[in-house]
């Protein structure tokens, strides 16, 4: 309890104590610096996202297994317009290039009567300049699928690779 005096000389009882007493925008302060902190450490982060996003940092060999995936998923998926996205140039200009209708039927009724494809690994990727190899490990999901090896070359047309097939 405090005792104030008042203006008239007379002594008053309070149960305010000093610290009730009203907070300062002092006080304040290191939540402020604490937000800021956090608010440039975002924004830092965001920016360097922006500026260099994660797919750009992925080396020649997390590129090429992410091709390798995707072209398989594509023949799951029976997804042509992909396929032939990930697929390099010559083989796409081949006269026995599948087209769609091929594409669709030959990769539907393998997926339909031994199951999809499924990739155990993608492994000892070699890249040399333009052109890569790499080993895939894969078997149907049927119940009678065996384990297939099958050595698998990319070309990199542009900024991107290619699967390639036609002997190179």
């Amino acid at each position: 309890m405090v005792k104030l005096r008042l203006d008239s000389g007379a002594v008053a009882d309070t149960d305010v104590s000093p610290a009730d007493d009203p907070r300062s925008w002092r006080d304040a302060w290191p939540f402020f610096i604490a937000v800021g902190v956090v608010a440039v450490t975002i924004v830092i982060v965001v920016l360097l996202n922006v500026l260099h996003p994660a797919s750009d940092r992925l080396t020649d060999s997390a590129l090429i297994s992410r091709v390798i995936n995707d072209q398989y998923t594509a023949r799951n998926s029976l997804d042509y317009a992909t396929f032939r996205e990930l697929t390099c140039a010559d083989d796409v200009n081949a006269p026995d290039f599948p087209g769609q209708q091929a594409f669709t039927a030959d990769n539907g009724k393998l997926r339909d009567t031994q199951g999809q494809l499924v990739i155990d690994e993608i492994a000892d990727t070699t890249v040399d300049g333009a052109q890569a190899t790499a080993n895939v490990t894969w078997h149907r999901a049927g119940k009678d699928s065996h384990t297939t090896v099958t050595a698998t070359t990319l070309v990199k047309q542009g900024d991107d690779w290619k699967v390639c097939g036609r002997g190179r």
